[in-house]
């Protein structure tokens, strides 16, 4: 990529929408539950124009979540608003900005814990590479699920060993073996299909095939 010009990358998500019960004594009332909805990520960086260094430009957690008061379970629950946790690096510094509906007793000191305060990333670190982009435990730690590979486009067409093992390699040399998987199940099947017409239009359909009862090859119509 150009050193002119920076990558940016937002992503908007749904967490899993279960309220929790917050962990705090409350005398003058019900315990409070708190569900996270709708949030984003963005960060940016720009490349060096030698090398491959590059600084971080850009770097935002913002966590969605809805304050409810709670009654004997968590279920049974009165809603007070919705809300917002903004979590920033600007240089490393990591700041949080709490929004908290009307009616709400708690304070933001009391939201984000005395831990997370004060703290410096090191030098190219992204803020979901630490634990600091999730100050609250029960918060869905949404971008553990999702794994980064940097696929050989060479290594898939070689085949996978019908042995292999069936969890996709970071170089994706068993592609072929991991496809295969998803192949069996059609629900599976019908939503990754999905996903590559966005940016594959010519591929029409896809399918594993076993190469002399050895490997499986992956191939696309």
């Amino acid at each position: 990529m150009s050193a002119s010009r920076k990558l940016s990358i937002r992503v908007v998500y749904q967490p899993d929408p279960t309220a929790e019960i917050l962990d705090r004594p409350r005398a003058d009332g019900p315990p409070l539950c708190m569900e996270a909805c709708d949030s984003s990520y963005e960060f940016a960086m720009r490349f060096d124009a030698i090398g491959d260094g590059f600084t971080i430009t850009q770097d935002r957690l913002v966590i969605g979540c809805t304050l409810s008061a709670c009654k004997e379970t968590a279920e049974e629950r009165e809603t007070i608003g919705r809300g917002e946790i903004a979590v920033t690096s600007v240089n490393g510094e990591v700041n949080y900005a709490v929004s908290l509906p009307d009616g709400c007793p708690l304070t933001e000191r009391e939201v984000i814990p005395l831990f997370f305060r004060g703290k410096h990333l090191p030098e190219r670190t992204l803020l979901l590479e630490t634990p600091y982009a999730y100050p609250l435990p029960h918060l869905e730690k949404f971008f553990e699920r999702i794994a980064v590979y940097d696929i050989d486009p060479k290594l898939p067409k070689k085949g996978a060993v019908i042995t292999g093992k069936r969890e996709l390699e970071e170089d994706g040399s068993n592609l072929a073996l991991a496809m295969k998987m998803i192949t069996e199940d059609p629900e599976k099947k019908r939503k990754f299909a999905n996903l590559p017409r966005d940016i594959l239009p010519f591929v029409e359909d896809f399918s594993v095939q076993k190469f002399m009862d050895v490997s499986f090859i992956l191939t696309l119509r």
